[in-house]
């Protein structure tokens, strides 16, 4: 019988939380997925850690991409933002040059775009 997503995510977590270190667990997932011919539940898998830690932890991962790095207040705004969401909040940083400015934050499964690229993607979508 298949292992589901969700028994995979919370093993993972069952792991980490236990002691074992996150790199070695990720590693084990992966080859576990790769050996069951599941690379493409990956994505579904991290979506299911992402649920798990929220209700389970009261903590929320956020992706935060803006063109050069993330000022305090803004850092602040988008944490004032998700707080109902989550007790605990965690920010990790990506720079893309392509997103021209503004901000792209991205949860397990939201998203919050609001880059310069996007809002000209609309204007262009419009016909203006």
């Amino acid at each position: 019988m298949k292992t589901t997503n969700r028994t995979l995510a919370r093993a993972t977590l069952s792991a980490i939380k236990a002691g074992k270190s996150v790199d070695q667990t990720m590693r084990s997932l992966a080859a576990y997925l790769i050996s069951e011919r599941r690379s493409k539940d990956a994505d579904a898998i991290m979506r299911d850690i992402s649920g798990l830690l929220l209700t389970d932890y009261q903590q929320l991962e956020l992706s935060v991409t803006t063109v050069n790095g993330l000022a305090d207040s803004l850092r602040q705004h988008i944490e004032d933002l998700f707080k109902t969401q989550a007790k605990h909040i965690i920010i990790n940083q990506e720079h893309d040059p392509t997103v021209i400015g503004g901000v792209l934050v991205e949860t397990g499964d939201q998203r919050l775009d609001l880059t310069v690229r996007r809002q000209l993607q609309r204007l262009k979508e419009m016909g203006v």
